[in-house]
């Protein structure tokens, strides 16, 4: 097999494989909810259900966290949030803020608002990252309701560099974050 034929098999594998999204909690893990659903390309975000109305959801709690791995490191330099915003019957809450946490260490704080639309954050600086990590997102109420992405969008291209690796204790560090 010649070396062209082996960088294609293995580009074509880490092309199914990544982007990967991985979540602390998923509400009764079930499909409709799972993290991949927010990186799907789906944005009807107006209810709750099967496709074409999945999102990621973690119930009403206060420790939920959604991550993307990439698989290589992509310079990032905007990121899209979409809210599932099914208000008119008082099912959904929203997060009005959370904080982007990059693989270099830094972080970034976003205020949410409580709309349909996408939400769009240019990032302070452009970062190289491994995976992005949506953490600390906070509800406005004090009785916590139900939340939920429906679409996580990382905008940016790959690096030039040679890539970083995730050691599999990492990854695993990642995953119960």
């Amino acid at each position: 097999m010649t070396i062209m034929k082996q960088l294609l098999i293995i580009s074509t594998i880490i092309n199914i494989l990544f982007p990967h999204a991985v979540a602390n909690v998923v509400t009764r893990d079930e499909l409709r909810f799972v993290p991949r659903n927010a990186i799907d390309g789906f944005e009807l975000n107006n209810w709750h259900s099967f496709f074409p109305y999945q999102s990621w959801a973690g119930g009403a709690r206060s420790d939920l966290n959604f991550s993307v791995m990439f698989g290589r490191t992509v310079e990032i330099d905007k990121v899209d949030i979409i809210l599932r915003a099914q208000w008119h019957d008082g099912h959904d809450t929203y997060w009005n803020k959370a904080v982007l946490e990059f693989s270099d260490g830094s972080e970034q704080i976003v205020e949410l608002e409580k709309t349909n639309a996408v939400q769009t954050f240019e990032l302070d600086e452009k970062k190289k990252s491994l995976w992005v990590h949506l953490k600390e997102l906070e509800q406005p109420e004090k009785n916590l309701g139900f939340a939920a992405l429906t679409e996580l969008k990382v905008y940016g291209q790959d690096c030039k560099e040679p890539d970083q690796l995730l050691e599999n204790d990492k990854i695993i560090d990642l995953a119960k974050k």
